[in-house]
């Protein structure tokens, strides 16, 4: 009789754990694109050390465990990776697309592309910031968090260049686009 107690507070434990891993991911998935940016910026700039131990003392620093620190190390890796490989996508697709463009969606074409690749980007940043947060243990989450909003942790401000307006107003040249997007794509092949 004495085991339904205890096996009632380790269900209800593993549901409040579950609670939070959720609640977790339901704040990154409800991040803006700038608010993913940023947050992403932030984590990449403070697992970004000249070496394993250069990160690993930082974040140690300021109270985060090993596991956290390599965690979010390898995290920032795959994360910077698939990153790259958007955005070289975007290259590849743009310039294996310059006839259809050029014969029929011009810059409206172009502009829907840039905005699918953001959206692209910014989906990515929240799942890894999700990622890092179910990664992470709650008083590493904590300090992570913590860094992210104090003084201690990196001042990080975007830019909105708006190209896809840009674009579509004509200040880039479609042409101009395809050219960049051609060269990049060589350029990242090698």
């Amino acid at each position: 009789m004495k085991l339904l107690p205890l096996v009632g507070l380790l269900g209800l434990s593993g549901a409040v754990a579950a609670q939070t891993a959720t609640a977790n991911i339901d704040r990154r998935a409800s991040l803006s694109d700038a608010e993913a940016t940023i947050l992403w910026e932030k984590l990449a700039i403070l697992t970004s050390g000249e070496s394993e131990e250069d990160t690993a003392s930082h974040l140690r620093s300021h109270g985060m465990g090993d596991d956290g620190t390599k965690s979010l190390r390898a995290l920032r890796a795959r994360g910077v990776g698939k990153l790259q490989q958007i955005g070289k996508q975007f290259y590849v697709n743009l310039c294996v697309k310059q006839t259809e463009i050029r014969e029929s969606g011009g810059a409206e074409m172009v502009a829907q592309m840039i905005e699918e690749t953001i959206r692209q980007e910014g989906a990515a940043r929240r799942h890894f910031l999700a990622e890092a947060d179910r990664l992470l243990s709650p008083q590493d989450q904590e300090r992570l968090d913590h860094l992210y909003s104090s003084d201690h942790g990196p001042n990080v401000g975007i830019t909105d260049t708006n190209i896809a307006n840009r674009v579509r107003s004509g200040e880039i040249p479609v042409e101009t686009a395809i050219a960049a997007a051609c060269n990049k794509s060589r350029v990242k092949e090698k």
